[in-house]
């Protein structure tokens, strides 16, 4: 039993620092490659929007296979999906190929997050889940900070599509890894099919709760931060060095925490780990709005770094605890994915609204949702304590 959770938490660690370099590629130069063959940026932006279209109308199918299917099939199948968005654009230089590729990529990273968190919650221990999540989490996010200035050199020299070649290579061969994991055994057995996966979408009743805080969390998240970067440099008028090294900053902070995190999300629980990530990041977007220089900027995304660090590991054992089975645990990521997906689709055009009429206004909703959060959080967790104090009594 140890050498089979050994293997396969080897080749997890194995694909996450794979996918964290193909997959900052992909954000990083697929948009670059796409204004080199001549799409605008309402082009791509079409295409982002396409895929995150895709995948919202293929996560209950995702989940549903991860059950049913098995946990095997489905990490081979996501790991070919973003081998093939890399592999499209280098062998047809076409619009389509980018948008496909942009769908590909989205598929992948879903199916991945379903699959990786249903392996880890039947494999490890109730006090060992969210470290190795978070561990997991520091190699994916190691190789997306370091590869894009490698890959920048390479791209420079032997051209994008010679690039995304090779990487999609590496992807293929790291399928091959897959073959190591052992074989499972699956305990569902699903006659219903496609009406199975549609029961599937409907959230169960004590999901509720924490679906409306994941809901309001990405919503918040969403409303500022992907237009952070054209804040900074507009209203605060920082450099773009500068702003490249805030980036690496909230990056740097993630990598450095995320294990300390999840042992910590091990021994004070989920919803407390969730609480404190809820906190730092109202601190974060609160210090942003006030920042008028660099140091209270910097200040700000440590704090944002934190809340990263601490939300990733308390977000997947936050589903396994709300999963009725093991075995569900795929439908589960799937509609929590689904419904935060869903609720943060128009965010940014909101946001970009209001950056547009009064720059800070963002930041200050942001910061008003994840207090909102921590207040939620907060009585969830006193409600949990009455209940089991009456149980003692």
């Amino acid at each position: 039993m140890k050498l089979r959770f050994h293997k396969s938490i080897a080749v997890l660690a194995t694909l996450s620092l794979l996918r964290g370099w193909s997959s900052a590629v992909i954000m990083a130069f697929l948009p670059l490659y796409g204004i080199e063959i001549g799409m605008d940026f309402a082009c791509i932006g079409l295409a982002v929007t396409i895929a995150n279209i895709v995948t919202v109308f293929s996560l209950p199918l995702m989940g549903w296979f991860v059950d049913v299917g098995g946990r095997r099939p489905t990490l081979f199948t996501s790991t070919i999906c973003m081998a093939l968005s890399l592999l499209l654009p280098a062998v047809i230089q076409s619009h389509i190929a980018v948008m496909i590729a942009y769908s590909l990529f989205y598929l992948s990273f879903f199916s991945w997050q379903i699959v990786r968190g249903a392996m880890v919650i039947q494999m490890a221990s109730p006090t060992s889940a969210a470290t190795i999540f978070a561990t997991l989490a520091t190699l994916f996010q190691l190789a997306r900070t370091v590869a894009p200035s490698i890959v920048g050199i390479v791209i420079s020299m032997y051209g994008y599509r010679v690039t995304f070649l090779a990487i999609s290579m590496f992807m293929f061969l790291g399928s091959l890894l897959i073959t190591i994991i052992p074989s499972e055994k699956i305990k569902t057995k699903n006659k219903e099919g496609f009406k199975a996966i549609l029961s599937s979408i409907k959230p169960k009743r004590n999901e509720i709760p924490l679906l409306s805080v994941l809901s309001i969390d990405r919503f918040g998240w969403m409303l500022w931060f992907p237009l952070l970067n054209p804040y900074l440099k507009v209203y605060l008028e920082l450099d773009t060095e500068v702003i490249g090294l805030i980036a690496s900053l909230i990056n740097g902070t993630t990598i450095a925490t995320l294990i300390i995190a999840g042992r910590l999300a091990d021994r004070i629980g989920w919803l407390t780990s969730m609480l404190l990530s809820e906190i730092f990041a109202a601190i974060g977007t609160a210090l942003l709005i006030y920042a008028k220089g660099i140091e209270l900027v910097m200040l700000a995304t440590i704090f944002l770094g934190l809340s990263i660090a601490l939300w990733i590991p308390s977000f997947d054992i936050a589903i396994s605890s709300v999963a009725e089975t093991p075995n569900a645990i795929g439908c589960a990521y799937s509609r929590a994915n689904m419904v935060r997906t869903l609720a943060s689709v128009p965010a940014p055009m909101i946001g970009g609204e209001l950056y547009t009429a009064y720059p800070r206004l963002p930041l200050m909703i942001g910061t008003a949702l994840m207090v909102l959060n921590a207040v939620i959080l907060t009585t969830t967790k006193r409600r949990e304590k009455l209940s089991k104090r009456s149980l003692r009594t």
